[in-house]
């Protein structure tokens, strides 16, 4: 029941009336969903921003599994009073300033590599690579029974200066530490 809210409340309502009468959300969808709803339970310091009216950027790193079902999320919405921008990157460095960073199914064997390059920076890393939070990424989508769900990894949202919801943690399937 919760994944289907979060799957309707990423997408307009429009799209959340076919889909109840047609379909269950992909998993695009719920990812999508989720990434919204991960940006509203997460707190970032005021330093993780380039301003006071920069947007809250969403950045898919490599292959886009989404295609523009993440876009279409996110049209129109904010997290607090900051638009969210979406974007495509190739690559990352310690000065790419994004809030989220969803580490693509094509950036796997790069892993190690990435969130260090990002080291110090207040992203929260997101991705459904196998083993993500054990490599030191923050939240890892799995499919279970068909159903996406996810694993936290608090220790290293704790030493990027994020602090999660305890209403975010309790939905997790596994909350742990490296």
């Amino acid at each position: 029941m919760i994944m289907m809210w979060l799957a309707a409340a990423a997408i307009g309502p429009d799209e959340t009336v076919l889909l109840a009468q047609t379909e269950s959300p992909t998993q695009p969808q719920v990812e999508a969903a989720f990434l919204y709803h991960f940006g509203k339970f997460v707190d970032w310091p005021p330093s993780a921003f380039e301003g006071d009216r920069a947007p809250f950027r969403i950045c898919v790193l490599g292959e886009d599994s989404f295609g523009g079902v993440l876009d279409q999320a996110m049209a129109g919405k904010k997290v607090g009073d900051r638009p969210i921008r979406v974007e495509r990157m190739s690559s990352v460095t310690a000065s790419s300033p994004c809030q989220i960073l969803y580490v693509g199914p094509s950036q796997s064997a790069r892993l190690s590599e990435v969130l260090k390059e990002i080291q110090g920076n207040h992203t929260l890393t997101v991705s459904d690579a196998p083993e993500f939070t054990d490599a030191g990424g923050m939240v890892a989508f799995v499919l279970v029974t068909n159903k996406v769900r996810f694993l936290i990894n608090q220790d290293a949202a704790n030493r990027a200066g994020l602090k999660i919801s305890s209403q975010l943690l309790n939905l997790a399937m596994k909350v742990g530490e490296r």
